[in-house]
């Protein structure tokens, strides 16, 4: 059974176990505090709160810690909205096609297709738990109630809560509820920089490119490279005598073949070792040639291969060439050229043998629309033809960097970082390894096979099972990245979100201050007034800007 299928049926069971609980025992269920949030059991209790006031009794720490966290979460909030202005600045020029889903807005995991499902499901309870607590021991610490905390449950626990007293908070000063509402997202990135911290150096620093040369991430099916036995996670070290140190060897060894080239290649992989191999050249797909720039001939083709000898197919006296081979995707193939024709003219030039033939096809300039004459079974036929592009073809693709410079990416973005936009942008690139696809299928994160065969683990963690190694670094890497992100996100000045509220103490703080600088008082219902009517604007544009990202590319 997939594991898909046996998640479908635990989840069954479990909406089954709480429909019958809640529509025959609900009263029982809610006096031991279990009730429905959603599709999520809200286990409340009062237990923890001797937790939240022992953490809560290191008073200096916390209060310097509340204090960073406004001070930390204004900066995120300013970041976070200029980001928004950024990104809707050029998203009403992206392409419709282009478009994200609309699912890539929705942050579920295993429906946003770029958090995994158990990645995420681990990450996010974690942020949620840390965002909670964070909320408690600071609204302890301002002498503030707790009604009560629990955790949330959806077959397993997916995250916590932590309950103020919410007309305590309102009635509380400026500073200790702001120190409040910031204490979650700060402690989320604060949190997420210690999960790249182990990500980065402690594992992604203990992993090694197995070998120098071409990653190969994928071998196209039926091509010349799948028929000469290369695998997917293997390196590609010389061509045709040539060293290959990286993608942009192989490509300018392949720049230099033709099709129907028959080349010596040797790999090596990290299971298998080295071994040596040859593979005769194909003819590309018209696909492959849009989408490699780098894929340049001034030589053309039909994509056939011919011979002087064998039968003249009712040529007769005229005489011309056999077809010997039809490449898979070339024009002749296209054109319904078939093994067996003679071919006794090209564009109109007769072609009673190779040389005569090449000569009228070297005349020739790739895209040109042209004719082919040849008998095929003793009658003559004249066949239309798009001159193509005879460059080799292998049928690889391959990992455009190199792993062992990616590895040292990954161990430190800022390596190579070159001032203020070059952090930036390093941060930017660690930050959407989810985003950045690097095959069909394949994104850098979660990191899976066949991306992980180039690297080999060394150090103490070699002694783990590889597949346990790798879910650690992916799991690392979804902490780091789902704490980021809830944090980042309820920064945002916009109620409900904690950057809401935190915002509208900060008008008013900066309403009063104007106020007093004015040498007149501040009136609180004036105050309470203003601050909220800001919040509200702010509120709408983040929700304009959010919902922008969604249109504006399908207008």
């Amino acid at each position: 059974m997939s594991g898909l299928f046996i998640f479908l049926v635990v989840l069954a069971v479990y909406f089954l176990a709480v429909f019958l609980l809640f529509s025959f025992k609900k009263d029982a269920m809610e006096e031991r505090g279990i009730s429905l949030w959603g599709p999520a059991l809200m286990i409340r209790t009062r237990r923890g709160r001797r937790l939240l006031d022992r953490l809560a009794s290191k008073r200096r720490f916390w209060g310097f810690y509340g204090d960073f966290s406004v001070a930390l979460v204004m900066v995120s909030m300013a970041l976070m909205f200029f980001f928004l202005l950024w990104t809707a600045s050029f998203v009403y020029t992206m392409p419709r096609k282009e478009a994200p889903p609309i699912s890539m807005y929705v942050g579920i995991p295993g429906v946003n297709p770029v958090i995994p499902l158990w990645e995420g499901i681990l990450g996010l309870a974690v942020a949620i738990v840390v965002h909670e607590f964070s909320h408690g021991i600071l609204t302890r610490l301002g002498r503030l109630s707790v009604k009560s905390m629990g955790i949330l449950f959806l077959i397993v626990p997916i995250g916590a809560f932590v309950e103020p007293d919410e007309d305590e908070l309102k009635k509380a000063p400026r500073r200790v509820r702001m120190r409040v509402y910031s204490a979650g997202p700060s402690a989320n990135i604060m949190w997420g920089l210690v999960f790249a911290l182990i990500f980065s150096w402690v594992l992604m620093g203990s992993v090694r490119a197995a070998s120098d040369g071409d990653a190969v991430l994928f071998v196209i099916p039926n091509s010349p490279a799948e028929e000469a036995g290369i695998v997917n996670g293997s390196f590609i070290t010389s061509f045709n005598g040539t060293p290959i140190h990286g993608w942009d060897d192989l490509h300018d060894a392949i720049n230099r073949t033709h099709t129907g080239d028959v080349v010596n290649i040797t790999l090596f992989h990290r299971d298998r070792g080295a071994w040596n191999t040859t593979a005769r050249m194909g003819y590309a797909p018209d696909a492959y040639f849009k989408n490699q720039p780098w894929y340049r001939s001034e030589k053309p083709s039909l994509g056939l291969e011919v011979d002087d000898s064998g039968d003249t197919g009712g040529a007769g006296d005229v005489g011309g060439v056999l077809v010997v081979e039809v490449y898979k995707n070339g024009p002749g193939e296209k054109a319904g050229v078939a093994v067996g024709d003679v071919i006794v003219s090209l564009n109109g030039t007769p072609t009673p043998d190779i040389g005569s033939y090449h000569s009228a096809l070297d005349g020739l300039t790739p895209g040109e629309n042209t004719t082919l004459t040849l008998f095929r079974d003793g009658e003559q036929t004249v066949v239309n033809v798009t001159v193509g592009i005879g460059k080799g073809f292998l049928g690889v693709i391959s990992l455009a960097t190199h792993p062992g410079r990616l590895a040292g990416f990954l161990v430190n973005p800022y390596r190579d970082a070159d001032g203020v936009k070059g952090f930036f942008a390093s941060t930017i690139l660690y930050i959407s390894l989810p985003f950045n696809n690097i095959g069909p299928g394949l994104r850098m994160a979660p990191m899976v096979h066949p991306f992980t065969d180039f690297y080999t683990v060394t150090g103490p963690l070699s002694v783990l099972p590889e597949w346990f190694f790798w879910g650690l670094v992916n799991a690392f890497y979804f902490l780091f990245w789902l704490n980021i992100m809830v944090g980042l996100t309820n920064s945002l000045p916009a109620v409900p979100l904690d950057g809401g509220y935190i915002f509208k103490d900060f008008i008013a703080a900066v309403y009063t201050r104007f106020c007093l600088w004015r040498k007149k008082l501040a009136d609180a219902k004036k105050v309470e007034a203003f601050s909220g009517k800001v919040t509200m604007a702010a509120s709408v544009a983040v929700l304009l800007l959010i919902v922008w990202q969604i249109v504006g590319p399908r207008l």
